[in-house]
């Protein structure tokens, strides 16, 4: 299996996209959930990876990359779960919008304990959440939704 790291800051959308085009699927690691979303954004790679994700490619996220799969991140807005001033450019909250859930990464893991407390307490009534330590995550397979530990 050929494994293709990308910078999103460092690559053209074409680049990204021909990368996308020809892996067997798609790993998107953390960092900073609201500049990840505006860089994807910026570039329109958004759409392409719903498109191959909603074709069939498999999608692993991986803390900011789990959150973006969500229909929208502003839930992580309220508790500062990342700081939104990293991401000037981002003008809404909407993502990837791949799974109807919105996930909790890190939870119960310091430093993101209360901050994961502060989402639970403020959306648990109304969104579906999925609160995941780092030894856990959210597998998703058609209408199959199963938080494993790893």
């Amino acid at each position: 299996m050929l494994v293709s790291e990308l910078e999103i800051t460092r690559s053209s959308k074409a680049e990204i996209c021909a990368v996308l085009a020809e892996s067997d699927y798609i790993y998107v690691t953390g960092g900073n959930t609201f500049f990840l979303l505006q860089e994807l954004k910026n570039r329109g790679v958004d759409k392409m990876i719903m498109e191959l994700v909603k074709k069939g490619k498999p999608y692993i996220g991986e803390s900011a990359g789990a959150m973006i799969v969500s229909p929208d991140i502003e839930y992580i807005k309220a508790v500062n779960f990342d700081p939104i001033s990293k991401a000037p450019d981002l003008n809404e909250f909407s993502s990837l919008d791949l799974v109807d859930f919105y996930t909790i990464p890190h939870y119960g893991e310091f430093p993101f304990k209360k901050k994961g407390e502060k989402i639970i307490q403020a959306y648990n009534d109304e969104l579906k959440l999925y609160p995941i330590s780092n030894k856990q995550a959210v597998f998703v397979r058609d209408a199959d939704i199963e938080i494993k530990s790893l």
